[in-house]
């Protein structure tokens, strides 16, 4: 009867030790693996510090070493997105230059767009505030003719007075209208705005026929405009 009870708690004390290295095992894994990740991370931070600060993005963190701003960036992504960097996601560039305000502007472009709302007004002001001074309108002016338009668009650029006349799409922004019409009064600037978008949200920026097609090329973004 004794030598059973001791093979019981034997058995007992090696399914116990198995279990714990089962457990270390599986934790050094984790481990393992969470050191590649972050590595992985750090070094696609890296490249993308490096591409786009050759471009002037990031520049409030001028004070910054790249791999400083690496760390920055994760916490500014994991705020705003609540979810790892993905790293092979065609996005994730746009994703990223999201966080730096003063050079790219983001919105839902179903943007409750009506009559009072002046959400094209606001849209031209924070478009001149990432325009680095190359497009700077004055005394922005949104009218609508009726619930459903037509809608104007009038504002003074260079002295001149100018009229966009976006289309009625109910409560969404007519953003190529926008972008399209601006950028014809821009192109003396070298500069034009590009944008894209995943269907209900828009980013865009300013940026010269290299940077753009520097982008395009050696990141894989894709840009729109006309």
């Amino acid at each position: 009867m004794d030598t059973i009870t001791d093979d019981s708690q034997l058995s007992f004390i090696l399914i116990g030790i198995g279990l714990f290295l089962a457990v270390i095992t599986v934790y050094a894994l984790v481990s393992r693996s969470r050191r590649i990740r972050r590595g992985q991370e750090d070094r696609w931070l890296l490249d993308f510090i490096h591409f786009y600060r050759n471009m002037g993005f990031f520049s409030y963190y001028y004070d910054l070493a790249d791999r400083e701003l690496v760390n920055i960036l994760k916490l500014l992504y994991a705020d705003e997105y609540r979810r790892q960097i993905r790293l092979k996601h065609a996005s994730t560039d746009l994703d990223m230059l999201v966080l730096d305000e003063v050079r790219v502007w983001t919105d839902d472009l179903e943007a409750d767009v009506g009559p009072g709302e002046q959400v094209y007004v606001s849209t031209l002001y924070r478009w001149a505030e990432i325009s680095q001074g190359e497009f700077h309108p004055t005394e922005i002016i949104e009218t609508w003719d009726g619930e459903e338009g037509p809608i104007t668009i009038e504002f003074t650029l260079h002295g001149v007075r100018h009229t966009i006349t976006p289309k009625y799409l109910e409560d969404w922004m007519d953003i190529e209208t926008l972008i399209d019409s601006v950028n014809a009064l821009i192109t003396d600037t070298g500069r034009q705005f590009v944008w894209h978008s995943d269907g209900q949200a828009a980013v865009v920026l300013l940026l010269t026929q290299e940077e753009r097609e520097r982008m395009e090329r050696e990141r894989g973004v894709q840009l729109w405009s006309k």
